[in-house]
């Protein structure tokens, strides 16, 4: 709960935090007043209003200037409009701002009263409507709080009022809640009057007798109903009414609810008890309970040290008025019970609460612990420390169900602490309990738990700072500081940092008492510990520089975080470690290295992993921070260089997590190279062979990271062995790439030579140069493809050429002579620029950025091509630092970037336009330099928004240099299913056509020209291929409608895309295909008028489309014939009446049937659109195929012969 009267001034909502005024009420109560304005309202206002209420559930306090205004409009609804209506609007200010606190604004005279009874007696259609009859009874709740005789109000014959309104209610006690609860507060409203009559009482209790005794599963609405009412009545009705009943009422109660499986019925249960065990004792609490004091921040903050300087006011109980409070040095005058209190029944139902303490559910150890707390307050202080020592005994007991016991005892001393019924002498007990629960997580089965319990700690901690002076908590705040930081700092959970820090501040806000705290809470507020990341790495190092709390984190670190079970934890805990130990001694940093060394050994995975990682990250930071000693102690030196020969020995990578061990001690290994901690040749031949064997190991993880630790470990200790050794090493590794079908394998060892350092590449410089440009090629044989393995194989090509590595092209062994005469043929002409490895590696780049290879997980080619963009912009920048002359390199480059950059893929457009970036900002001599210039070096372009970079890239169409890639490019955008990228590139090329740069290349016929031009090449390049030749069809078709197509091609360019068309549907069968060529065939259609040869040969090719055995292709086809025929009218060639008979035998005949063999050959002669000319009808199925519909697996049968 937060004060909000503290967060927000007295004088209004408009000066509230900005937070409090999105959206403002005030705006939104004009909307609703004009809605419920209207005197028909409408269904759909009601809808309206209900969903800008429900926008304040979160902070109801808003509406509160407008609450009377607003009920006023809604019961005008309610009387002259309509009671469903207006039960509606008014349910949900119930539940926006809570029934109790909308019952009081409601209109309470005594006509109001006689309203709402005569709408009960009528019991009309609209009380069916269950908001209906929870708004009438909340009504109801209120207006029996009348100061009359409520049967001198109601003047008829019809009998007791008070009598009829308990009937009433009693029925609705059975309806689920809300209703049931409305009901229930109208009887306890109504018992509570003064001079209310006993029989109501007695007539009550008899029904909630029998109700309670006839408990089953089949009545449990009854039940439920039957405990709210009680629950009610015996909240607010006076103590001495009770008495007389209460025995009765806790004898009748059947203690089978109370170990229900229903989570209501046993929390209603509780708060039952809690409410007959309140009724018992006396209404006053005890005297000897500890002073509160004054919770106002700005008392604390004006009195001195802490401690109040002024009288303390009374404090107000909630449920029986106001009491005073004794001070603490006052003597204890009620230390037992009186004697007029039922013991024995008292000690039934504290026994039941603490059994509730322990429940499965939070809701029922909530109300538990609230009601224990009640019932304390009001006990003498011997047995309320009998009930404190039950409650501690909690925390205590080792068993499954611990993490409930620890979370129902801190709620419970929560309460305790709040009421006053904790002592001080009792903190010393306390205060290492919540430390304890701070940190408190068990494991459950397969998971963890506890994340609960922290949080309730937090919230015993928050409630220490309120209710306790600074003298009295001033021994325990350093222990309470430093808990509550590291809570604050490093738990899992975002809502236990975030309850922690509330805490801290709390404390340090109120009493002052922790070091640094004004810096402390600072740093860690609200939304800096909100990102787990943001909050180990940066806030605790923040902290940790204060120096105070740095032992505290360190420790904690250590013993709870690194061998916490989420491996992202442990991951993150080993930095801050790391960091944090180097703002501490060097002691302190041999000390943690000896812990981590022996935990490295564990038994336990998380134990062990989490050392390892810590002892790399501790080495690798004070490398690179030069905090660590130049010589470290002999002993631990040699422990460190031991510890991986020792994990190896004990066999702990075996098993479940062995991965995330191996990858720890690659780390570990590399920190140990960057150190370059002495070894012997032994030794380092035993890590070699350590670290091979998880290059080559299935987890990519691992793989990952041994590159990394063999890259780091060969600078390191490469030069300490022999050269034979060496060479020996990478000889095994080009063998096994060349020659292993273990894809594992293949992705480690390609990784692998490319970090090799210099001098140990140039040993086999050609080997390797070959062995790579081998494994990076897509046309391999079945068993060697991997989109991974060629992705690496690229990045170390890359590394190797930019190395400066002497090979040339006639240097490369093993290579097919296939593969030779593609790197020639790829290469650019450079001229007399001599084809070393840089041509080489450009190259095979070149060839890399063309793999469109996919499976059942996708283009798995991107991965390719974009590891191919990395290289080309690496190689790029090392030639032209190299001064390279060639410039057509840097052309063929930009030429194939700009194909990335208007593809499908998001992430491969990003970074292509990246890449083009950082290129194009080197001032290459390049054709158009000056125009991609001024598109690529602006800061703000998003290369991810489809709109935004074709409209960028289509313009460069008008310029030849680029045209054809480009092209081959934005048509695979244009024509693939995603909606939004083909809308994207349609509108661009269309806008293109509309509107070139006629001033700066040619004009629109000419541009129009050019681009059927460069399709008819790509059609022809790309004969058979299915991932160009759809989308190309798709886009061909959308191109040929156009104005400025239509107006520049001419009967050659169109008769050489029918005939490319139908080819590619002869040599590719695919039905997809055949349905895209449908596309470009009817777009041909718009050129009939060019000869009558060209339309005979369109309608031909269209009438053979018909004429296809499969029934899809045929409907479509004269679908799509019909209404390109019907939007062409006489501009497709045709008479009237040869236009007529063509558009009634599409429409007319059944393409779909085949059995029709008459109809369609009569169709297939429409308008005699293909003179002369025979066209072969579809087979009908074979005989004793008793089917109408040509079926898929005809189909498939048909194609198979």
């Amino acid at each position: 709960q937060y004060n909000l009267h503290l967060l927000m001034p007295e004088s209004g909502l408009d000066d509230a935090p900005a937070c409090f005024q999105c959206p403002t009420f005030s705006d939104t109560f004009s909307s609703i007043s004009k809605l419920l304005a209207d005197d028909s309202i409408r269904d759909e206002s009601i809808e309206k209003v209900t969903q800008l209420l429900d926008q304040y559930q979160e902070m109801p306090e808003l509406i509160d200037p407008f609450m009377a205004p607003l009920i006023e409009d809604i019961m005008k609804v309610f009387r002259n409009v309509s009671i469903t209506k207006g039960s509606v609007l008014l349910y949900t200010i119930c539940k926006v701002r809570g029934a109790s606190s909308v019952a009081k604004k409601l209109p309470h005279s005594i006509q109001d009263f006689k309203y709402i009874m005569r709408q009960f007696q009528l019991n009309s259609e609209h009380l069916k409507q269950w908001q209906t009859r929870f708004s009438m009874l909340t009504w109801l709740s209120i207006l029996v709080m009348l100061p009359f005789d409520l049967n001198t109000i109601i003047d008829d014959d019809s009998g007791d009022v008070c009598r009829r309104i308990f009937s009433i209610c009693i029925g609705y006690l059975s309806d689920p809640a809300p209703t049931c609860v409305a009901a229930a507060s109208v009887i306890s409203r109504l018992l509570a009057r003064k001079g209310t009559d006993s029989d109501h009482m007695r007539h009550f209790i008899e029904w909630a007798e029998t109700a309670l005794s006839s408990y089953s599963a089949d009545n449990e609405n009854q039940t439920l109903g039957a405990l709210n009412a009680i629950i009610q009545v015996l909240k607010r009705t006076p103590r001495s009414s009770l008495l007389p009943y209460l025995d009765q009422i806790h004898d009748s109660f059947p203690q089978a609810i109370c170990h229900s499986s229903s989570v209501t019925k046993r929390r209603l249960s509780l708060k039952c008890l809690q409410r007959i065990g309140m009724a018992y004792l006396p209404a006053e609490p005890s005297s000897w309970r500890y002073e509160r004091g004054r919770r106002s921040l700005l008392h604390n903050l004006q009195s001195a040290g802490g401690e109040c300087s002024t009288p303390l006011v009374p404090e107000v109980n909630v449920d029986h008025g106001v009491a005073p409070v004794s001070t603490r040095n006052e003597p204890s005058s009620d230390a037992v019970m009186s004697a007029d209190v039922p013991l024995e029944r008292i000690e039934s139902i504290v026994d039941a609460l603490l059994q509730g303490l322990t429940d499965s559910d939070t809701v029922v150890r909530a109300s538990a612990s609230k009601g224990i707390g009640r019932c304390t307050m009001r006990f003498g202080r011997d047995l309320a420390d009998d009930v404190l020592s039950n409650i501690i005994s909690l925390f205590e007991q080792n068993n499954v169900c611990s993490e409930r016991n620890w979370h129902g005892g801190f709620l419970a001393l929560a309460e305790f602490i709040r009421r006053g019924v904790l002592l001080p002498a009792r903190l010393s007990s306390i205060v290492p309990l919540v430390t304890k629960g701070l940190i408190f997580e068990e494991s459950v089965g397969t998971h963890f738990v506890g994340a609960n319990v922290r949080d309730a700690a937090c919230y015993v901690a928050w409630s220490l700072a309120r209710a306790y002076t600074g003298s009295e908590l001033s021994p325990f705040a350093s222990e309470l500081a430093s808990s509550l930081l590291v809570a604050a700092l490093f738990d899992r959970e975002v809502n236990v940092r975030r309850a922690a820090c509330a805490a801290y501040q709390e404390n340090m806000g109120r009493h002052g008492l922790f070091f640094a705290g004004v810096d402390c809470i600072t740093t860690a507020d609200y939304f800096s510990i909100g990102n787990v990341s943001n909050s180990y790495c940066n806030v605790a190092i923040t902290i940790g520089k204060l120096g105070y709390y740095t032992e505290a984190m360190i420790s904690h670190l250590i013993s709870v975080k690194i061998c916490h079970w989420d491996v992202n934890i442990r991951h993150l805990a080993c930095k801050s470690v790391a960091s944090l130990c180097n703002l501490s001694s060097k002691q302190k940093v041999y000390d943690v290295a000896e812990v981590l060394l022996d935990q490295a050994l564990s038994s336990h995975l998380p134990v062990r992993h989490g050392a390892v990682m810590t002892l790399a990250a501790l080495l690798k930071e004070f490398d690179s921070s030069g905090g660590l000693p130049t010589e470290l102690p002999s002993q631990l030196t040699s422990r460190i260089r031991n510890i991986v020969p020792n994990i190896e020995k004990a066999r702990l990578y075996r098993g479940r997590g062995g991965e995330l061990l191996r990858s720890a001690v690659c780390t570990l290994i590399e920190s140990i190279s960057v150190l370059c901690i002495p070894l012997q040749t032994k030794a380092i031949k035993r890590l070699h062979q350590s670290i091979v064997e998880n290059v080559v190991h299935t987890s990519e993880q691992v793989q990952n990271n041994a590159v990394s630790c063999l890259k780091a470990f060969s600078h390191s200790y490469y030069h300490e062995l022999d050269i034979n050794d060496v060479s020996a090493f990478v000889s095994n590794f080009i063998s096994e790439l060349r020659s292993s079908f273990n894809v594992a394998v293949t992705r480690g060892c390609a990784l692998v030579l490319g970090i090799f350092p210099i001098k140990v590449v140039n040993l086999h410089v050609a080997a390797i140069v070959s062995a790579l440009v081998e494994a990076s090629q897509p046309v391999q044989s079945a068993d060697r493809l991997d989109a991974l393995t060629r992705k690496f194989a690229l990045t170390s090509l890359t590394s190797i050429a930019c190395a400066n590595s002497d090979c040339k092209l006639d240097e490369l062994v093993g290579i097919p002579d296939t593969l030779m005469g593609s790197i020639s043929s790829t290469l650019p002409d450079i001229g007399e620029y001599p084809v070393n490895s840089q041509m080489i590696c450009l190259s095979s780049l070149l060839l890399g950025i063309q793999d469109y290879s996919s499976d059942n997980r996708g283009d798995i080619g991107s991965w390719v091509r974009m590891a191919a963009i990395e290289g080309l912009e690496k190689l790029t920048v090392h030639l032209y630092s190299e001064r390279c002359t060639a410039n057509n390199v840097f052309f063929s480059v930009v030429s194939v970037l700009l194909k990335q950059l208007v593809e499908k893929l998001d992430k491969v457009r990003l970074l292509a336009g990246a890449s083009l970036s950082r290129i194009l900002s080197l001032g290459l001599e390049i054709p158009l330099a000056i125009e991609l210039g001024s598109i690529f070096c602006s800061s703000t372009q998003d290369f991810t928004s489809e709109v935004a970079t074709f409209s960028l890239i289509v313009p460069l169409l008008n310029f030849p240099h680029y045209r054809e890639d480009i092209f081959a490019g934005i048509v695979i955008s244009a024509g693939c299913i995603t909606k939004s990228t083909s809308k994207s590139a349609l509108q661009a090329l269309s806008t293109l056509l509309s509107h070139p740069f006629a001033d700066k290349s040619d004009d629109q016929s000419g541009l129009a020209q050019s681009l059927a031009s460069v399709a008819i090449k790509l059609l022809q390049k790309e004969n058979g291929n299915v991932r160009v030749i759809l989308p190309l069809f798709k886009t061909l078709g959308q191109m040929l409608t156009t104005t400025a197509m239509k107006t520049a091609l001419p009967c050659e360019t169109i008769d050489t895309f029918r005939c490319l068309v139908m080819e590619q549907c002869r040599v590719c069968r695919l039905i997809t295909v055949r349905l895209a060529s449908l596309d470009v065939l009817c777009a041909c259609l718009y050129y009939n008028k060019l000869g009558d040869t060209l339309r005979n040969n369109n309608f031909l090719a269209l009438v053979s489309m018909l004429s296809s055995k499969i029934p899809k292709i045929r409907s479509v086809c004269a679908d799509r014939f019909y209404s390109n025929l019907l939007v062409l009218g006489e501009e497709s060639g045709l008479s009237s009446e040869a236009l007529d008979a063509a558009l009634s035998a599409l429409l007319s005949c059944p393409w779909g049937n085949t059995s029709k063999t008459v109809e369609l050959s009569q169709a297939l002669n429409i308008g005699s659109l293909v003179p002369d000319r025979k066209v072969k009808l579809p087979e009908a199925p074979a005989p004793g195929i008793n089917t109408d519909q040509y079926g898929y697996q005809d189909l498939i049968n048909d194609l198979n012969n």
